[in-house]
């Protein structure tokens, strides 16, 4: 059985590395622009949850957010599976090969699939996959299973396009990513690839997240922990597989 014993922050890396985590020290002049310019915009932004996350979705898609918004690509379109929509963006200039199958971060509550075209078409282009980002229902509205039963339900897209097929996603998009690989495993799907970037594995929080605090370098402790209460609430046991 796999040791679940739980070592602070301060024990396993020092007093010191629990006051300050990241260090500046030993980061680039651009990081610690980009760090100093983020914590800025994220301080001075409204409390996320203060109002309902409705209200947050449409400020963020007006471009209100504490990040810009990407462009939307004019050879991005929308297609519809089975009551899913899916944002595909396919490689120019090169026959297709397959077919990467995106979920977009946001803690499961926030985010859009059109909110990733220039990235996608990135990817597209120096692979050769067509990309497909799922609009997957979010939280709490549509708590669990509702966001990871459209993840597996747009496989049945990606895998009608006849071609080999890589799942990925970031941040709650990784966690997405990664159920649907295990679900497809379970059934004896095959795929060919797993992308996931910065996900969120351990819906119990992991020792970094529980005490990293407040500070508002994209999320603080209080934000992950009310994400993950609105993605399964009593759905399910956030320490479950």
């Amino acid at each position: 059985m796999r040791d679940r014993t739980f070592f602070p922050y301060s024990v396993a890396h020092g007093e010191a590395a629990a006051q300050h985590p990241i260090e500046l020290a030993l980061t680039s002049d651009e990081t610690r622009a980009f760090i100093a310019t983020t914590l800025q915009a994220l301080t001075e932004a409204p409390d996320t949850w203060s109002v309902a996350p409705a209200v947050v979705r449409k400020a963020r898609a007006e471009g209100k957010g504490p990040f810009p918004l990407e462009p939307l690509l004019d050879h991005a379109h929308w297609i519809e599976h089975e009551g899913v929509r899916l944002r595909v963006i396919e490689p120019q200039g090169r026959e297709p090969r397959g077919v990467y199958l995106h979920f977009h971060g946001g803690g499961w509550v926030f985010g859009q699939a059109d909110f990733q075209d220039p990235m996608l078409a990135r990817i597209a282009d120096a692979t050769g996959l067509i990309c497909a980002s799922v609009e997957y229902r979010l939280a709490p509205e549509h708590p669990f299973p509702a966001g990871p039963s459209d993840c597996v339900t747009a496989v049945g897209w990606a895998y009608a396009q006849g071609m080999p097929l890589v799942l990925g996603g970031e941040s709650a998009g990784g966690h997405l990513a990664l159920l649907t690989a295990l679900t497809l495993r379970d059934a004896g799907v095959e795929t060919r690839g797993l992308v996931v970037n910065a996900g969120c594995y351990d819906l119990s929080l992991t020792p970094s997240v529980r005490e990293w605090g407040s500070d508002r370098l994209l999320l603080t402790t209080r934000d992950v922990a009310n994400i993950v209460q609105n993605c399964v609430h009593s759905f399910m046991d956030n320490r479950a597989p």
